[in-house]
C-alpha cells in the first residue's frame, strides 16, 4: 500500500475533525498515481486523460488506506456507470479531487446514513454566483466569510 504524500496544513486541518466511525485522508496527486487504479477501477478510466487518471488513482489510495484502518483488506473501488464510486458492501465513501490534492471520506458499517466530500479553493466566491447561493439573511453576514461566500456555496 502507497504511503499517502500529504500536504501538511491540510494534514493539520483535517486532523482536527472528530467525527465519529467516518476517516477523512488527503494524498497530493503526484506521477505514477493512475498505476494504482486496479483492473476493475482502470477499466472506467481507460479513455481520459492522464491527470484524471492520476486524480482518481491517488483518491483511491486514500481510501483503500482508510478501509484498511476500518480492518478491511484491499479492495477495488469501481467506477458506477452513473459515476459514483462503488464502496465495500457496508461502507459508504467519498471521492474528489482537483488538480492537486485528492481526499476520501469513509464511513464503517453503521456510521452514517450518507457521507459527501469536496474541494474548494480556499478564495472568494465570484459575485455572480453569489447571487445564485445565497439568501438575503445570509448576504448580510456575508462579511464574517473569510472567503467572501465560498463558505456558503460549500
Amino acid at each position: 500500500m502507497l504511503t499517502p504524500i500529504r500536504d501538511r496544513e491540510l494534514a493539520l486541518s483535517l486532523g482536527t475533525l472528530d467525527l465519529h466511525g467516518i476517516k477523512v485522508d488527503h494524498r497530493i496527486i503526484s506521477r505514477g498515481d493512475e498505476d494504482a487504479l486496479l483492473p476493475d477501477e482502470a477499466e472506467a478510466f481507460q479513455r481520459s486523460l492522464v491527470q484524471v487518471r492520476r486524480a482518481s488513482g491517488a483518491a483511491r489510495i486514500v481510501a483503500r488506506a482508510l478501509l484498511a484502518q476500518f480492518g478491511h483488506g484491499a479492495a477495488a473501488i469501481p467506477k458506477s456507470r452513473s459515476g459514483p464510486p462503488i464502496w465495500p458492501a457496508g461502507f459508504l465513501g467519498s471521492l474528489a479531487h482537483d488538480s492537486r490534492i485528492a481526499i476520501a471520506a469513509v464511513a464503517a458499517p453503521g456510521a452514517a446514513a450518507g457521507i459527501g466530500i469536496d474541494i474548494e479553493p480556499a478564495v472568494g466566491l465570484d459575485p455572480k454566483l453569489l447571487d445564485l447561493i445565497v439568501t438575503p439573511r445570509e448576504r448580510r453576514s456575508i462579511h464574517c466569510d473569510p472567503y467572501a461566500g465560498r463558505s456558503f456555496f460549500v
